[in-house]
């Protein structure tokens, strides 16, 4: 604990029980926060370090202004080819637990600024903060408090999220369709609708036995598709079925689980695991039977989905939680950008690494732009 002020603390939490001893504090401030995943709440960033890097160096910042927290950014080591290591989020591919947490309504730059100033005095020569959203006002504001800090910093987006703004009018969110994508569902929607009749069924709240049953079923639904033979399916990773069964009983504990299935004449054909808190949707994994494939299963769930979301209006937003693809492309009315941001402290170990990385990534870019002209002639 570093004492700043009267009034301005920051703590840090290097062990999974001592963030599940602050879980009250650090998820009053996630719900006042602008970010929405509930993966960023102090249980399930646990559960990621619990799982994924038990025996890593890392630290969970946290600033305290008067008597609660008003800013938290959890960071884990990370080893660079086995030899540097490496501050980042926790995120991977299968779980993105790591964002910044700031309170809008407090002294956002003090707060941020005292955040700076222990992000310098941790020991990593850099920080490698990726995935985040760039353009979010919270990772702006941090950008603005590393830079009234004088530490060095670079940013680069890498891809840009797809997000649907649910507005509860169904018909003019079609209007906003490709004729393409129209046309397309229109045929998919009738071609299996002549065959059987379609129902979609949402769970959120259900008994750990029952739920660990949907998500078997779910899961094994993915597993049926291109991700089980390619080797990125839940149930062919060892583990993650585990990590995901913790995961959706706490979500589900939270009233923030949804699982939803498509199915068709009584078959369940599509399965979806999402997340909603905030009135945001976040789509998370899907997967759907090959046996089905001439009905577009996968994209007639977000179809029969989304159109539920306009009925009901609880929820404002969908965040489709990956890069902008062929399936998410469709469907999207505007995206956001996704990159990294590397820092670097103030010392000289810093700022030799740093000058390293731009090094490093000016060389990658001549390397490309000659490779660009040798190719074009």
């Amino acid at each position: 604990m570093i004492s700043l002020s009267a009034s301005l603390t920051v703590h840090e939490f290097r062990r999974a029980d001592e963030l599940r001893a602050t879980a009250g504090d650090w998820d009053d401030l996630w719900g006042r926060a602008e970010s929405a995943s509930p993966l960023t709440r102090a249980e399930l960033l646990a559960q990621w370090f619990d799982e994924f890097a038990p025996a890593a160096n890392w630290r969970c910042l946290a600033v305290e202004q008067d008597g609660r927290l008003v800013a938290a950014l959890p960071l884990v080591g990370r080893r660079v080819k086995r030899l540097l290591e490496l501050g980042g989020v926790p995120s991977n591919p299968w779980c993105v637990c790591g964002d910044l947490l700031v309170d809008p309504q407090a002294d956002v730059p003090s707060a941020l600024d005292a955040l700076a100033g222990a992000v310098n005095r941790l020991a990593w020569p850099l920080l490698w903060l990726a995935p985040i959203p760039l353009a979010a006002p919270r990772w702006q504001a941090f950008a603005a408090a590393l830079t009234r800090a004088e530490m060095p910093f670079a940013a680069k987006v890498n891809y840009d999220i797809g997000e649907i703004n649910i507005d509860g009018d169904w018909e003019r969110y079609k209007d906003r369709w490709t004729g393409g994508h129209r046309r397309q569902m229109r045929k998919a929607l009738d071609r299996a609708c002549e065959d059987g009749p379609l129902e979609v069924k949402v769970y959120d709240r259900l008994a750990s036995d029952q739920l660990d049953q949907a998500l078997r079923r779910g899961f094994a639904i993915e597993h049926r598709s291109w991700k089980g033979p390619a080797g990125t399916s839940v149930l062919r990773a060892p583990g993650m079925f585990e990590l995901y069964r913790r995961q959706a009983r706490q979500l589900a504990e939270w009233g923030q689980l949804r699982l939803a299935f498509l199915e068709h004449a009584g078959r369940e054909i599509a399965f979806e695991y999402g997340f909603r808190a905030k009135r945001t949707y976040f789509s998370a994994k899907v997967g759907y039977d090959p046996a089905f494939a001439d009905y577009r299963p996968g994209q007639l769930l977000r179809l029969l989905l989304f159109q539920r979301f306009h009925d009901e209006r609880d929820v404002t937003r969908v965040d489709f939680w990956g890069p902008l693809s062929q399936a998410t492309s469709p469907w999207s009315d505007s995206v956001y950008p996704v990159g990294r941001m590397v820092v670097a402290p103030r010392r000289l170990a810093g700022r030799l690494s740093f000058q390293a990385f731009r090094l490093l990534r000016a060389s990658a870019v001549a390397s490309w732009s000659l490779a660009g002209r040798m190719g074009s002639r």
